[in-house]
């Protein structure tokens, strides 16, 4: 099972924990937040969206697969972000 929640600690700033559970036990977790930043001195681009890993632990799988999951979900929560 996956649980996610979308939490703002202020306006414009989303952070996102992912918790993946097997059996009733927490075996995978990862935090991150997304953080809308300006561009300066660009034609066309003025704003740029980014996620920056906060924590993570895993039990179950590769880190490298956990983050991969993480940016899937971020692409579904924001388009924006990835």
């Amino acid at each position: 099972m996956i649980l996610w929640a979308e939490l703002g600690p202020r306006p414009g700033v989303s952070l996102y924990t992912i918790i993946i559970q097997v059996d009733g036990k927490i075996r995978d977790f990862i935090s991150f937040y997304a953080l809308p930043s300006t561009v300066m001195h660009h034609p066309v681009h003025k704003k740029l969206n980014a996620a920056y890993a906060f924590y993570m632990a895993t039990t179950s799988v590769t880190r490298e697969k956990l983050v991969h999951d993480a940016l899937i979900i971020a692409k579904e929560v924001c388009p924006k972000f990835v």
